[in-house]
């Protein structure tokens, strides 16, 4: 065991994909321990995190046809290859486990996935690595608020991240306590070292958007104030504090349907159709410790499919766009000669979800793997 912990075998297997890693685990008790302690995995996580071609898209189909061979409700989309782009089977026992059919997605992280589920009284928030199969249901709170029928925790905002100062991983939610789900709203912070929620105290008067984006230790999401304006709300993760963050000014009343990154940079975009419609972005650039908007791409409504309600921009790589119409078409679109190539074949009704992934070692439960031996070099 001593020659396989030298210096060329820890590059070779920082560089294998997840599932290999996990394969050869199983292997023998050497493996097994070299693999599952946490430099290793730590060293694997920070080769993903520099190799944006690791990165893939997961796809979530609710309604997969009823006795269709392609009817597993979890892909991958891979942009990694030559090709341009592949799909692949994932796991197909996870329907199962969390009821993908009434699951939504609220976030991803470094191979963690942040699944919530309506369920009687509060919302199920579940954390997963599809990759080591390994799964976490979050302790719930009971709402002792109210104690009608119709009293639930509705939580409507929910993120995931990582926190570079504990190195650690942190669930924020925020929730409305009523009977109805109206009522005063609570944020709470779960660490995933830790085993409870800690609520914070100074909330912002704030309406959440449901979906959240994680950025350098952050969490954003799109927000509207007491007076329905709307701006981009952070969190760190580190000093658990907001800010308030005002949108680009457009003069127009501009309605930002929602947030992405570019280049490492925080991006808020919108899509409308009057006029011929146009589909506009800005970035967040940040110098000398104040923040402005820089306008990034700006894409012309003839060049885009028909109008739809609803756009999400899944990841922009390489100067081609990929995002998402009304949760079914998934469209990538070349910036460079103005193409549209539909990678989703949307000749049926359905439903999709779809987010970023990597494939990583990451624990649900301490967000590294548990030591069990110790590391040579």
């Amino acid at each position: 065991m001593e020659e396989l912990c030298g210096d060329m075998v820890m590059e070779i297997l920082i560089r294998l994909p997840a599932r290999s890693l996990i394969q050869l685990k199983l292997t023998n008790k050497e493996w097994y321990g070299l693999i599952s302690h946490p430099f290793l995995v730590k060293l694997h996580l920070e080769r993903l995190r520099m190799d944006m071609r690791a990165a893939k898209i997961l796809v979530i189909d609710h309604f997969p046809p009823m006795g269709s061979t392609n009817g597993n409700p979890l892909r991958f989309i891979d942009f990694g290859n030559s090709e341009g782009y592949r799909v692949e089977r994932a796991i197909s026992n996870f329907r199962d486990r969390i009821c993908l059919g009434d699951t939504v997605i609220r976030g991803s992280c470094d191979g963690l996935i942040c699944f919530i589920r309506p369920c009687y009284k509060h919302d199920r928030i579940i954390l997963v690595n599809l990759s080591t199969k390994k799964f976490r249901d979050l302790p719930s709170r009971e709402n002792r608020n109210c104690s009608g029928i119709n009293c639930r925790v509705v939580a409507y905002a929910v993120g995931l991240g990582y926190d570079p100062a504990t190195d650690d991983y942190k669930v924020v939610r925020a929730y409305s306590q009523n009977e109805y789900g109206s009522g005063e709203t609570v944020v709470e912070v779960f660490a995933l070292k830790g085993n409870g929620w800690k609520r914070i105290n100074e909330n912002p008067r704030v309406k959440f958007s449901p979906m959240s984006l994680y950025l350098n230790g952050s969490m954003y999401w799109l927000a509207s104030d007491m007076n329905d304006s709307q701006l981009v709300l952070s969190f760190n993760l580190t000093t658990e504090k907001f800010l308030e963050v005002p949108t680009p000014e457009t003069g127009n009343g501009t309605k930002f349907l929602g947030l992405g990154i570019l280049e490492g940079c925080l991006l808020v975009y919108t899509v409308y159709w009057e006029l011929n419609g146009c589909f506009k972005a800005w970035s967040m650039n940040e110098s000398g410790g104040k923040s402005s908007w820089d306008k990034a791409f700006v894409i012309p409504g003839r060049l885009l499919p028909t109008p739809t309600k609803f756009v999400k921009v899944i990841c922009i790589k390489n100067g081609k766009i990929l995002f998402c119409l009304d949760g079914s078409d998934l469209i990538l679109f070349d910036v460079k000669d103005g193409t549209c190539q539909f990678l989703i074949n949307p000749g049926r009704h359905f439903q999709y979800e779809f987010t970023m992934y990597v494939e990583s070692l990451i624990s649900p439960y301490t967000g590294m793997a548990s030591p069990s031996t110790q590391l040579k070099r």
